[in-house]
C-alpha cells in the first residue's frame, strides 16, 4: 500500500489502524497498515518496503495521510509498544510497556 492510498482510505473514513515497527540495534522503521482484517505494508513506488532512517519520517508521512495516532513497537528481546501521537505540532510517547 503507497501513502497515497493510504490517504484515499483515510478521507473515505475506513476503519483503519497502524503501527510502526523498528528494532532496537537499526534506525530503520517499516509502517504497516490494519485495514479489513489485512496487514499491508506502506511501499514505495517500485512496490517496495518503504523503510524511514528516523521515527520522525515515518510520523511524518502518516500525518500527511491523516494518520495522527499510531502505535510503535520496538523489538529488542521483549517486545515494547508505545503509544505515538503523529500530528504535526505534537509528538507524544506514553510509558512502555511489555507485551
Amino acid at each position: 500500500m503507497r501513502i497515497k492510498e493510504l490517504k484515499n482510505l483515510v478521507e473515505s473514513k475506513a476503519d483503519v489502524s497502524t503501527r510502526i515497527e523498528t528494532h532496537a540495534t537499526h534506525n530503520q522503521y517499516n509502517v504497516v497498515v490494519e485495514h479489513g482484517g489485512a496487514e499491508y505494508a506502506i511501499t514505495n513506488w517500485r512496490n517496495k518496503p518503504l523503510i524511514f532512517r528516523s521515527l520522525d519520517q515515518a510520523t511524518e508521512a502518516l500525518a500527511r495521510a491523516g494518520i495522527f495516532h499510531s502505535v510503535l513497537v520496538q523489538h529488542d528481546g521483549d517486545k515494547k509498544i508505545l503509544e505515538v501521537d503523529t500530528h504535526p505540532q505534537l509528538f507524544l510517547g506514553s510509558t512502555p510497556f511489555s507485551v
